[in-house]
């Protein structure tokens, strides 16, 4: 419990910072000061914690091709992917190998940050210590179901059952599977060990299971937004607690659910995804260093040629500065532990 509440008051205490040093970031640097974070000739690697073709190798792509101009020297991004456990090795290497230098960030998926409050022993790092840069999307989650399953919505779900595709027990396709059966009481069983989330979206178009978790907003309204027009994809719930029009009758799961303490619960799971595409850095990182990332970042998301290309290859850029993330994160760092006790329980039983 102290653990907890010191690194509360630690992410609010770096979240003011965080804002001083935005402010600063847009005055002058000395020629000094520039020539120790000029990235010139140098290759700054993108790791990706997840598999090439799903939606955060797709905004790591995208970013890579718009931030160099924006770093001082102009350097190349090269984007590497590195999947394993839902982008804990990922998150693990970024935080114990990776150089601290700004030659290596990372984006790997949010609910990555939860697993050292949840216990995992594996998760062998400090979350309040990676230096967040922003976050590229804030986006919210979904299930659906494919046509050929004979399901089409959550009632037909909580009266016959059906089959959930997930990749790994960390990964949102599983663990918001997971929440149907163990939060809802339905009779969901879930298949995991698919490769990525196109591996499960795929397996459900086969027919080899009836539906997928883990479906966000932005790939609702970009790349399936075809499937969802001509009825093909059903969606069924939607993980906000303010429904989103774009999800049509897809049920809020906070209506669905009646204890006040299993709705701080489904906060405590989903306040991550608020910082669904985020850009990080290693801790220990020179002041200088992190300035010019985060500078970078926040220029690159306002150039016009990021966002003219964001509109014709139909991603959502609608980012976060990194103090707003520290603010997110430090939120999720005041539930209370029992709440993160039960939070457990339900994205861990089979």
């Amino acid at each position: 419990m102290l653990y907890r509440s010191t690194i509360g008051y630690l992410v609010y205490g770096i979240s003011l910072l965080l804002c001083v040093t935005e402010t600063r970031a847009q005055t002058p640097t000395s020629p000094e000061r520039e020539s120790a974070t000029n990235f010139s000739g140098k290759t700054i690697n993108l790791i990706v914690g997840l598999s090439a073709g799903g939606g955060y190798d797709v905004y790591a792509r995208f970013f890579a091709r718009h931030y160099p101009k924006h770093l001082p020297g102009r350097p190349q991004v090269v984007v590497q992917n590195m999947p394993g456990a839902g982008g804990l090795r990922a998150a693990t290497y970024l935080y114990s190998v990776a150089p601290k230098d700004g030659t290596t960030i990372a984006t790997f998926g949010p609910s990555v940050i939860l697993e050292p409050l949840l216990g995992n022993p594996q998760a062998s790092f400090d979350p309040a210590k990676f230096n967040w840069i922003g976050n590229l999307n804030k986006d919210v989650l979904s299930c659906g179901v494919w046509r050929t399953s004979g399901l089409s919505t959550f009632r037909d779900v909580e009266a016959r059952g059906g089959s959930f595709g997930g990749t790994g027990l960390l990964t949102l396709t599983t663990q918001h599977a997971l929440l149907l059966k163990n939060l809802l009481e339905l009779k969901v069983k879930v298949v995991q060990g698919f490769g990525g989330t196109n591996d499960v979206n795929l397996a459900m178009q086969r027919g080899e299971v009836d539906g997928t978790c883990g479906m966000f907003l932005s790939t609702i309204r970009g790349p399936y937004s075809q499937h969802v027009r001509s009825g093909d994809l059903k969606l069924i719930v939607q993980f906000t607690r303010d429904k989103e029009k774009d999800f049509g009758h897809a049920e809020s799961i906070y209506d669905l659910v009646k204890r006040e303490d299993d709705k701080r619960v489904l906060d405590f799971l989903l306040m991550p995804i608020d910082i669904s595409r985020p850009l990080v850095a290693p801790p220990d990182l020179p002041v200088a260093i992190m300035e010019a990332l985060r500078r970078g970042f926040n220029s690159a998301v306002l150039d016009p040629d990021l966002i003219a290309e964001s509109k014709k290859i139909g991603i959502e850029v609608n980012y976060q500065t990194s103090s707003e993330v520290n603010m997110a994160f430090g939120k999720i760092l005041e539930t209370p532990p029992h709440l993160i006790d039960r939070a457990k329980k339900l994205i861990s039983k089979q």
